[in-house]
């Protein structure tokens, strides 16, 4: 996977918060809050075929974005997939020790709105700065940090994306998958 696609992720939480200090793309930021060092749910392994063919994911097509070797810290593990029916985007599942609070003071991203995604109160978002906007995250809150479902539209279809960012498209993604991430 790029670092376009894997960037954004990793700036929405490494630069709002985290222990310590963590730089990304030259910007530093140091914070004092505690968590825990590891993302506890690994969307690349406890993500069932059951739950990626639910949302319309081919489970053939995964590739892994982010994750650190066994035994090591990692703030995030990232997944993604691609549709069953062939269409032009992929479909990211990423677990955090991050939060949503996290997110709004993170100036790479913007157009924070509120969704209501099953019984979780959820938020969309998108790259700022971005004059493709063919992506979108959508936030869901967890027990132990949060869970982003992120629909990435390939720039080379971009004629063929239903709207920019794919906020909708991000949305109904979240809502299929929802029920089979931990709370």
């Amino acid at each position: 996977m790029s670092s376009r696609y894997v960037l954004p992720v990793l700036a929405a939480g490494l630069l709002a918060a985290g222990c310590g200090t963590a730089t990304v793309e030259g910007s530093s930021a140091t914070t004092t809050s505690e968590r825990p060092t590891t993302v506890a749910f690994d969307p690349c392994d406890e993500l069932s075929a059951e739950a990626l063919q639910a949302a319309g994911l081919d489970p053939a097509t995964k590739k892994t974005s982010v994750d650190s070797p066994d035994g090591q810290a990692s703030a995030w593990k990232i997944c993604r997939w691609r549709p069953a029916d062939g269409q032009s985007y992929a479909v990211a599942v990423g677990s955090s020790t991050f939060t949503q609070d996290d997110l709004p003071s993170n100036a790479t991203v913007t157009g924070f709105e509120d969704v209501q995604i099953g019984s979780r109160a959820g938020k969309t978002y998108h790259e700022a700065g971005s004059s493709d906007l063919l992506r979108c995250f959508v936030s869901l809150p967890a027990q132990a940090g949060m869970h982003n479902i992120i629909v990435d539209w390939d720039a080379s279809e971009r004629e063929t994306a239903p709207e920019t960012p794919p906020c909708s498209l991000a949305v109904e993604k979240a809502q299929q998958l929802e029920p089979f991430l931990p709370q």
